[in-house]
């Protein structure tokens, strides 16, 4: 929560709104616990859509985003009235207006864009001159409402000039639009790509050492990137000044920070199933790998003993390369970590997972973990239990 409160604050004269990623933690009694801080939502999908609306999320309190809306959710979500849908290329645009015409509904729209970040299939090009021809037809449709500019960086932004180089295009784009079309933007969707201070990806030397060497990678500086509440000053100042000077209405400023929200609220617990010294490298063989936590081998996660019914004696490490419990040398979560001798049983705990870790694991052969939360006052409440066998063929017809 403290990483919500930091997005939250803003400074004097802007207070910012902060959206949950529903595609970032789709936990619902996480999804809860942000909704009752104040977070609205942030949907990709029409399940995602189902989920807000079902965990109580208001209409009006809901960011449609993604390249791959279906009829049935744009439908939904017009006859619902939500916050804004986001068109994401052209031919969005035909298709909501004639489901908007269909249903005799005006729908609040706006325009995500891409600057010097990934483009690919999203979005239009920032200050574009074709961008501008999709705005003004938007603004000439008698059912689409032209509201709100939204953009992702589409890489991990850590530093003050990384952010103000995503910012200032949309807030050039924004004026441009208003001199030119006499446009106002109401809301500044400014997404997330907000780097976490204690993950990074292991770069290509790192990386090369922790394969062919068993050297461990080195931490990344917590103080290279920006936290919660220096990110959401820098971004209000700049969205403020920005709108002063050129003499623009302040639109309301929001913040999808999906990955900078959870990353560092949840660990991953795995347990030692097996252990092995007889090879080049010793080997910590766990129920974890990379169905669970798939993008941890590329990535610089701090590592521990979290519970040994062993005694260590100072000095007696190794470094363990460790592995998941899957038939296949790719199934690794960690290629090098320094340990104390580890045992069948112990437990390992692994940092900062909470981000699109859930999201993208799968049961391959073995189920997946449950999902509890740890209070500050010691209290523990399941919020997705493990996963079974039957849960693993419930959708199958089994013979």
């Amino acid at each position: 929560m403290a990483n919500f409160s930091g997005f939250a604050r803003g400074i004097d004269g802007l207070t910012p709104t902060v959206c949950c990623s529903v595609k970032t933690y789709p936990v619902p009694g996480m999804l809860k616990l942000l909704l009752a801080q104040g977070a609205q939502a942030e949907v990709i999908s029409e399940h995602e859509l189902w989920l807000a609306q079902r965990l109580g999320v208001k209409a009006e309190h809901i960011i449609f985003n993604g390249p791959a809306k279906s009829d049935a959710a744009l439908e939904w979500a017009i006859q619902a009235g939500i916050k804004t849908i986001h068109f994401n290329h052209q031919e969005e645009v035909e298709r909501l207006g004639a489901i908007a015409d269909r249903l005799g509904k005006r729908v609040r729209v706006g325009f995500r864009l891409t600057s010097s970040g990934v483009a690919g299939q999203f979005g239009f090009p920032v200050g574009h001159p074709d961008t501008v021809a999709v705005v003004k037809r938007v603004m000439e449709h008698p059912w689409l409402e032209p509201v709100s500019l939204h953009g992702h960086r589409g890489f991990h932004m850590h530093s003050v000039d990384d952010v103000l180089g995503h910012v200032q295009p949309m807030l050039a784009f924004m004026a441009q639009l208003h001199q030119t079309l006499g446009w106002r933007c109401l809301m500044l969707d400014v997404g997330g790509s907000m780097a976490v201070p204690t993950v990074a990806p292991l770069g290509r030397r790192a990386s090369r050492m922790a394969w062919t060497f068993g050297v461990p990678a080195g931490a990344p500086d917590p103080g290279a990137t920006l936290g919660p509440a220096d990110y959401s000053r820098l971004v209000c100042s700049e969205v403020l000044d920005f709108c002063r000077t050129h003499r623009l209405d302040v639109p309301e400023l929001v913040m999808e920070p999906g990955r900078a929200l959870s990353a560092d609220a949840q660990s991953l617990i795995s347990t030692v199933l097996e252990t092995r010294h007889d090879t080049p490298f010793d080997y910590a063989v766990t129920d974890v790998g990379t169905a669970v936590a798939p993008s941890a081998c590329g990535e610089y996660h701090q590592m521990g003993l979290a519970s040994s019914k062993a005694d260590h004696a100072p000095g007696q490490e190794r470094v363990y390369r460790v592995v998941g419990p899957i038939c296949h040398l790719g199934d690794v979560a960690t290629p090098a970590w320094q340990f104390p001798v580890l045992s069948r049983g112990d437990r390992l705990v692994m940092m900062d997972t909470g981000a699109y870790f859930i999201s993208d694991a799968s049961s391959f052969s073995f189920p997946q973990p449950g999902v509890v939360a740890v209070f500050g006052d010691g209290s523990v409440e399941g919020l997705r239990r493990c996963e079974t066998s039957l849960d693993m063929v419930q959708r199958d017809t089994l013979p």
